[in-house]
């Protein structure tokens, strides 16, 4: 068999259509942390009819060029060592797109859909841990390479522009199992690099620790964890996570995990809006046979997911990963000089939305140095320390949040008044 026709993922057959347009549901998991937003994660598949073909679940094909079975490596760019943005041809367009591998169908900004003319297929509701966004279902679009492209079926279609003053870079797409479902995917955080493998010519990382990947109803993959000792629980693997770990509310309940120990709040955030958390610290977290020490927690108020946490790509980053989605299987090399590195902590409490030259306090945590220097919800930051804010000042001081205690910041606020904000350890 050749190697492109091993990497052909066809699901779902097509029935016939009917004459009205499909409304389809996707769950979609935003957060906010330390001023940036995650990705899209659509997760539910409903079927319906959509104007001459039936959508179950996602189809796709996957092909190499030239007889080549793997990618050479691609660089890409990991801003603040929040996020990975992957510079990729959509439709033969170049955009930057922020990998997640939780997203099943590829997500376009509503400006790149009309730029490539798409067409039209349905409705999506997507369905979140802050509410509903409402978004489009259209014609599905080629992800190309230098020699290798992936065809979906259909796509998805959302206002991005919530993503505005979050990201510093445009994001015109989301991408993710659409790259992960049917290669063998290899991440070398350490160098900023990917390489995407054809699986039944390529094997796992050699010398590697070997972690089971369990997939759930919703096609996410998730592996084995255990917090502070614990018996293990599955938590899902998100890339387009930046936070290290968030916790399900009614698992953080049941083990008292934010009993006895410093808590503050926290702001999560979608395109669907904002809630409020909590944060705290775990004094380890063990993935296999790899253990972190010190790692920042979230627990949300509500939970849509069915395991019962989610590792974000602060700790993934630590190591070289080969994600294997075909055989169920991961390779996980510790790096030891990211291993050796503590993991970020805000210490000013402070969630801010970027504006074109202020910051928009969204949010001030329980007892945080922002709290006791009397930052408000609704208040807007001109300068920092006598600078304005622009889009220079943002490229220079991605987290300024996170600098060790005791550093000072003077903010000037829009109605000139000047604050204090000392940097402190708050939960």
């Amino acid at each position: 068999m050749k190697a492109e026709e091993a990497l052909t993922h066809t699901t779902s057959k097509a029935r016939p259509a009917n004459s009205q347009l499909a409304s389809r549901r996707s769950l979609i998991f935003g957060i906010v942390g330390s001023g940036v937003m995650s990705a899209l994660l659509p997760r539910e598949r409903v079927s319906a009819a959509i104007e001459g073909f039936t959508d179950g679940s996602q189809r796709r094909s996957v092909h190499f060029s030239n007889g080549a079975t793997s990618t050479a490596w691609i660089k890409f760019e990991m801003p603040d060592y929040s996020r990975v943005i992957l510079p990729v041809r959509i439709n033969g367009r170049a955009v930057n797109a922020l990998v997640d591998s939780g997203i099943g169908t590829p997500i376009l900004d509503e400006s790149l859909a009309r730029a490539l003319g798409l067409r039209k297929l349905g409705d999506v509701n997507g369905v979140g841990v802050t509410g509903i966004v409402h978004g489009q279902l259209v014609e599905g679009v080629t992800i190309s390479f230098d020699n290798l492209a992936i065809s979906t079926s259909h796509s998805e279609l959302y206002d991005m522009t919530p993503f505005a003053g979050v990201f510093d870079e445009p994001i015109a797409a989301l991408v993710g199992r659409d790259l992960f479902d049917s290669l063998l995917v290899d991440i070398d955080f350490a160098n900023t690099r990917i390489a995407f493998r054809d699986p039944a010519h390529h094997s796992p990382l050699a010398g590697a620790f070997r972690v089971p990947l369990h997939e759930d109803k919703y096609g996410l993959r998730s592996v084995p964890i255990s917090l502070e000792g614990r018996p293990p629980i599955q938590a899902t693997l998100d890339l387009g996570s930046d936070r290290p770990l968030t916790i399900a509310p009614q698992y953080a309940a049941s083990q008292s995990l934010l009993s006895n120990r410093k808590t503050s709040t926290t702001l999560s955030a979608g395109v669907a809006g904002n809630q409020e958390g909590q944060i705290a610290l775990l004094s380890t977290l063990t993935m296999g046979p790899v253990l972190f020490s010190q790692v920042p927690f979230q627990v949300p108020s509500t939970w849509t997911f069915e395991n019962r946490a989610i590792v974000g790509l602060p700790v993934m980053r630590r190591t070289r990963m080969v994600i294997d989605f075909t055989r169920d299987r991961l390779s996980v090399e510790p790096n030891q000089k990211a291993m050796s590195q503590p993991f970020r902590k805000d210490r000013s409490g402070l969630g801010a939305k970027r504006l074109s030259d202020r910051l928009q306090v969204m949010h001030v945590a329980k007892d945080s140095p922002a709290a006791a220097a009397g930052i408000h919800v609704g208040d807007e930051i001109i300068a920092i320390n006598d600078q304005a804010l622009d889009a220079d000042y943002f490229k220079k001081h991605p987290r300024d949040g996170s600098l060790p205690a005791g550093t000072v910041f003077f903010f000037t606020l829009s109605t000139h008044e000047r604050i204090k904000l000392t940097l402190a350890d708050y939960y």
